[in-house]
């Protein structure tokens, strides 16, 4: 699973990240362009928008709770979630699925 930083200058950080790491795991499959998304091109910003409204999760920063509704919305993923800083411990981790994501 690749490292992606999301530049960015809202506060749908959480929401670009799960997009893009979506768009990794089906690159070539389904139109979905990685490194369009990666860049963070406006489609991100559309996609990550796309899916606040799908989870049902206002616009903003996301935690725990947040995360649990963007992985209820995407129930085929599972959804990782790791501390940045040492000893990259897991923050959140979604129920098994056939996909797997981390970020």
């Amino acid at each position: 699973m690749p490292i992606v930083t999301i530049n960015n200058d809202d506060q749908l950080c959480c929401a670009r990240a799960i997009v893009t790491m979506k768009a990794y795991l089906h690159e070539g499959h389904d139109g979905l362009n990685y490194k369009n998304l990666r860049k963070a091109d406006p489609i991100q910003e559309k996609m990550a928008k796309g899916l606040h409204q799908k989870a049902n999760v206002s616009e903003g920063p996301c935690g725990l709770k947040e995360l649990q509704q963007f992985q209820d919305a995407l129930p085929r993923y599972q959804i990782k979630v790791l501390a940045v800083y040492k000893p990259h411990q897991i923050i959140f981790c979604g129920p098994e699925a056939p996909k797997k994501m981390s970020h």
